[in-house]
């Protein structure tokens, strides 16, 4: 998997991703001209997948977060001078951790971890104490095989909740936060498939957060729109090419619209869905 970030303070985009089969990330320094240069590796545990980044420490340096699936942990590398990394640091995680995301939710301008758990049903909540060290994490359950995962305010309570894909049983958790660093239990949105990817977006801009799903199995990709309350109405669906996997969301024409990419791994391609009125998408491209 990919994260971007300033690492050396030049003003520019880097690179950083997982190699899940030798146990490491590669560091790639942008060059601003929309070229990278390899910069080094770094050696994580066993089989890398998840990886975000943010400030850890508060050094005003970006730091790096992975979930090592094959070793039940997840590891952090503080950044240093010029763009480097110091060694691993290791917290034990749940069973087959998979994804991870950052943000503050427990609003203390502090960031935290969030963790998905494959093995145990269940996502790790990491506190930050605004240091580099962390809280013994916090557990809550959710369904089958839990992949994917995004923060977003889903209730509009100023409070981060959490969606989490779960990959072995049609559904979906949604986690409200009470902005303390808890969240209720789960309240499962059955899809009807195995949804994997998952990104977040406003799609048809009436204020109330949405989520985007990546459905690998049937090659599909599903925007669910929020009411604004922790529920969500009515289920779109839009053809992929084979197999997608992640999803982002961003605007990519300037039209003040967010749009859908989705990485497609049978085909080896991606699909473009630009956002046009009403939360609708136009078909992939």
């Amino acid at each position: 998997m990919i994260a971007t970030g300033d690492f050396n303070g030049d003003h520019r985009a880097d690179l950083v991703v997982t190699n899940v089969n030798n146990d490491t990330i590669s560091v790639f320094d942008g060059n601003g001209d929309g070229t990278l240069t390899i910069k080094t590796s770094y050696a994580t545990g066993r089989s890398p997948y998840g990886i975000a980044v943010a400030d850890f420490n508060r050094d005003n340096r970006l730091d790096i977060v992975v979930a090592n699936n094959g070793q039940n942990s997840i590891s952090i590398l503080f950044g240093s001078v010029n763009g480097s990394f110091t060694p691993q640091t290791e917290l034990s995680a749940g069973s087959g951790p998979w994804n991870v995301v950052v943000g503050d939710i427990n609003n203390d301008n502090k960031s935290d971890i969030i963790v998905t758990n494959s093995g145990n049903k269940s996502v790790s909540v990491y506190l930050g104490n605004g240091n580099g060290s962390f809280l013994v994490p916090k557990t809550f359950a959710v369904g089958f095989f839990p992949v994917g995962i995004a923060l977003a305010d889903f209730n509009n309570d100023k409070h981060q909740d959490i969606v989490v894909t779960n990959a072995g049983d049609g559904t979906i958790s949604i986690l409200l936060g009470a902005g303390t660093g808890t969240f209720a239990n789960q309240i499962i949105i059955s899809t009807g498939f195995n949804a994997w990817g998952v990104a977040v977006g406003d799609f048809d801009q009436d204020g109330r957060t949405d989520i985007a799903l990546t459905y690998r199995d049937i090659n599909e990709v599903s925007i669910l729109f929020g009411n604004g309350n922790g529920s969500f109405a009515r289920q779109t669906q839009y053809s992929t090419d084979d197999g997608p996997w992640s999803i982002v969301v961003s605007d990519f024409n300037g039209d003040n619209r967010q749009d859908i990419v989705t990485a497609n791994t049978g085909d080896d391609d991606v699909s473009l869905f630009l956002g046009v009125s009403g939360g609708n998408f136009t078909s992939g491209t």
